[in-house]
């Protein structure tokens, strides 16, 4: 959708659904590689709203690699339990996951 179209169809919107417009708008030009922040400059916003949407993001960021983390860990362990039989990991499985790499070349 142009930015074009996205004008004329917020003309048949109601009022209620213009931030919905405007919200289509800037990921389009995000989307375009106008960077966010400048976004928000345009848009108006402070420093420190954006330094607080920065932080926001961050922390949000954050969390997400931590449950990314723990959900990869958990399905590894579950793999290895499924694969052993036990909870224990085989010895000849580094942290990795690369078999071979505890291997000798004389095997």
């Amino acid at each position: 959708m142009t930015q074009g179209q996205i004008v004329e169809e917020s003309k048949n919107v109601k009022p209620d659904a213009g931030r919905l417009v405007e919200a289509q708008s800037r990921v389009q030009a995000v989307n375009a590689g106008i960077p966010l922040i400048t976004l928000l400059r345009r848009e108006g916003w402070t420093e420190e709203e954006i330094n607080q949407m920065l932080a926001d993001k961050k922390k949000v960021d954050e969390e997400s690699k931590r449950n990314s983390q723990a959900l990869l860990d958990s399905l590894r362990v579950q793999g290895q339990q499924e694969n052993s039989g036990s909870s224990s990991v085989p010895e000849n499985v580094p942290p990795s996951g690369n078999v071979n790499a505890s291997r000798t070349s004389t095997e």
